[in-house]
């Protein structure tokens, strides 16, 4: 449910505030805290142009009302589909979205750093470890460990 002020409703529909105003005084274009409903407005509005044209217009007429109806419901298309692509040209930009080959280049570091941190472990404290007590060897490892996590909170993501 997409809300627009008055004013920019009598853009789209090509009419003036003051009879946008009149529509919605009147209970023929329905409103949201001052507000109005896009949607159901250009339904009702449509309806009523239709209701009021009807009587006083040639089938021409009536065409050409029509027309303008969709060409401004489509301008209303145009611009929301554009807003939203700068939208998200912004949140990239941002940085709020990242490229998935980013994001597995990153993993695969990730993964590299990890096998080879944790296969290089046993050659490299072995001698390290050799006649220690059980306190010490435990120090050691964990040292070795927060080493590794240290290097791996380094990583982009």
């Amino acid at each position: 449910m997409e809300l627009v002020t008055q004013r920019k409703f009598a853009e789209i529909i090509g009419t003036s505030t003051a009879n946008v105003n009149k529509l919605i005084k009147a209970g023929k274009i329905p409103i949201v805290k001052g507000k109005v409903i896009l949607d159901k407005a250009l339904i009702a509005y449509e309806l009523i142009k239709k209701n009021t044209t009807t009587n006083s217009m040639s089938d021409g007429m009536q065409s050409a009302v029509d027309i303008a109806l969709a060409l401004n419901k489509a301008k209303l298309a145009k611009e929301q589909y554009l807003a939203k692509l700068k939208q998200l040209e912004y949140e990239i930009k941002q940085g709020e979205y990242v490229a998935i080959t980013e994001v597995e280049a990153d993993a695969e570091h990730v993964a590299t750093l990890l096998r080879t941190t944790l296969l290089s472990l046993p050659s490299r404290l072995a001698l390290q470890l050799e006649n220690k007590s059980a306190h010490e060897a435990q120090a050691i490892l964990e040292d070795e460990i927060n080493i590794l996590l240290t290097n791996l909170n380094s990583t982009r993501f």
